[in-house]
């Protein structure tokens, strides 16, 4: 092989993912889901509560907003999201990706396991009555673990989180769901430079801060690090 064969080849393999997502193959989310209730919004969404009206089971809704588009049009955060879900979502500790569905006008939700909290949501109203955290230090302990099993799987698939923060922390039935994958990406050695602005501030590590644009799985190291404090002081650490 040419070392222009082997340029193009190394590029072609960093390039983001596509997915094969036809449109007849995808349920129509006014046929399938009832929406009960709106849950959140954020940069690359809008989340709903909702009913599967085939199994009865309550779901949460994921309407893709098109922020950042691919050549064709399709959300590259879905992107990246669909791709790490379909490697990682088996996880105890990782949000399940039921599947994907669209509107009549062309919209692309996707559909997740429900969760009712997020630990953020948990540690700001304890905190704002209390000035404390809701977690004994077993609980964090526990917590802490489930996390850091969820980081080890997520790892070991070569995939980058780059957005922990304890609102992408769900919390069902005592157990802990890393969710909010938009902004992962595929890890390997030789990679293209990335972007530092990634990782909420109080998250964020030095290298990051300073605008590195090469870095490794250690930068979700870091931010579990920053988690693990804030769930023991009820407060962030670099706030």
């Amino acid at each position: 092989m040419s070392d222009a064969q082997k340029a193009t080849t190394k590029r072609r393999s960093h390039r983001e993912p596509t997915i094969d997502l036809p449109a007849g193959k995808c349920a129509l989310v006014a046929e399938r889901y009832e929406k009960v209730g709106r849950i959140g919004e954020g940069s690359y969404g809008v989340v709903y509560k909702a009913i599967d009206r085939q199994t009865n089971r309550t779901v949460a809704l994921k309407r893709c907003i098109p922020h950042h588009e691919s050549s064709d049009g399709f959300p590259i955060t879905t992107l990246r999201e669909i791709e790490s879900l379909k490697l990682c979502s088996k996880h105890p500790n990782i949000v399940g990706l039921h599947q994907v569905a669209v509107s009549e006008s062309g919209g692309v939700f996707l559909v997740f396991e429900h969760c009712e909290k997020d630990l953020a949501a948990i540690l700001d109203y304890y905190y704002e009555r209390h000035k404390s955290s809701p977690f004994s230090e077993a609980s964090v302990k526990r917590l802490f673990l489930q996390l850091l099993g969820a980081l080890e799987y997520l790892h070991d698939h070569h995939l980058i989180h780059r957005d922990l923060k304890l609102s992408n922390l769900l919390y069902k039935e005592g157990s802990l769901k890393l969710a909010d994958f938009g902004l992962s990406r595929p890890f390997s050695t030789g990679m293209p430079a990335l972007t530092p602005t990634v990782a909420s501030l109080w998250y964020r590590p030095p290298e990051l801060l300073l605008g590195a644009t090469t870095y490794t799985q250690s930068i979700d190291m870091w931010a579990s690090g920053c988690i693990w404090c804030e769930l023991l002081l009820g407060s962030p650490l670099f706030p």
